[in-house]
């Protein structure tokens, strides 16, 4: 029968979690930190590619946008 001492497991479970990953760090330094380096060096060209890719499609809608705006309505009526 569940007589209701198991009501704070989940929030055992995961402090445990951070301290024995946070004490793996400190015991393998050379390892965790190569690991992270690994992780910086994959996600930054990932990261640097897309914010140029949303600065490329901005620059695109914007320089069309207002090329639109600008442009005379009767032409563009005309030739529809």
């Amino acid at each position: 029968m569940f007589d209701g001492t198991l009501n704070n497991t989940r929030g055992q479970i995961i402090s445990n979690f951070f301290k024995i990953w946070f004490r793996s760090i400190l015991k393998q330094k050379v390892l965790a930190s190569v690991n992270f380096i690994a992780l910086v060096f994959g996600l930054v060209p990932f990261i640097l590619s897309g914010i140029a890719a949303m600065i490329i499609a901005l620059i695109t809608v914007s320089y069309y946008a207002v090329k639109i705006a600008v442009a005379n309505p009767v032409t563009s009526i005309r030739y529809e």
